[in-house]
C-alpha cells in the first residue's frame, strides 16, 4: 500500500502523545492567530485609507455644493437687477443719467461673480482626480449656473 503525506501525518498525529499533540495543535493555533492578527491589520489599514478618501471625497462634494449655492444666489440678485434694467431704446432723455448709473452699478455687481463660478468649475475639476463624478443634478445644476453667468455677461456687453 502507498501512502501519500496527508496518510502519513494522519499516522504520525495518531502515534503521538496527547501532550504532543496538543503542543501541535497550540502550535498550529499560534500560526493561525498570527496569520489572522496579520489579516485584521491589513484590513484595518485598507479601511482607514478608504475612509480617508471618502472623507475627502465628502468634503470636496460640501465644498461644490456650498460654492454653487453661494453662485446662484449672487447670480439670482444680479439677474433681479438685471430684470429691472430698461432697454435703451426705452429711456428717456430725462433718465439717462440714472440708466447709465444702474448700468455702471449693475457692471460692478455682476463683477465678483466671475470669480464664484470659476471657484465652482475649479471645484468640479478636483472631483475627476479622486475618481468621482458628478451626479446628472449636480451636472445640471452646473450647467445651469456657466449658462446664466454667460447670459448675464452678454446682457452686460450689450448694455455698453
Amino acid at each position: 500500500m502507498v501512502y501519500n503525506s496527508t496518510d502519513i501525518e494522519m499516522l504520525s498525529v495518531i502515534e503521538l502523545t496527547p501532550e504532543e499533540k496538543a503542543q501541535k495543535i497550540a502550535k498550529a493555533m499560534r500560526k493561525q492567530s498570527v496569520e489572522v492578527k496579520e489579516k485584521w491589520e491589513s484590513l484595518n489599514t485598507c479601511a482607514n485609507s478608504w475612509q480617508k478618501q471618502v472623507d475627502k471625497a465628502l468634503e470636496k462634494l460640501k465644498d461644490l455644493q456650498c460654492s454653487m449655492d453661494d453662485a446662484d444666489a449672487d447670480l439670482r440678485e444680479a439677474e433681479n437687477a438685471r430684470n429691472g434694467l430698461k432697454p435703451v431704446g426705452e429711456i428717456l432723455i430725462d433718465s439717462l443719467q440714472d440708466h447709465i448709473d444702474k448700468t455702471t452699478a449693475f457692471r460692478e455687481e455682476i463683477a465678483p461673480i466671475n470669480l464664484k463660478v470659476k471657484a465652482v468649475n475649479d471645484l468640479s475639476s478636483q472631483l475627476s482626480p479622486l475618481d468621482l463624478h458628478p451626479s446628472l443634478k449636480i451636472s445640471r445644476q452646473l450647467d445651469d449656473l456657466n449658462m446664466r453667468w454667460k447670459l448675464l455677461q452678454v446682457f452686460s456687453s450689450c448694455l455698453q
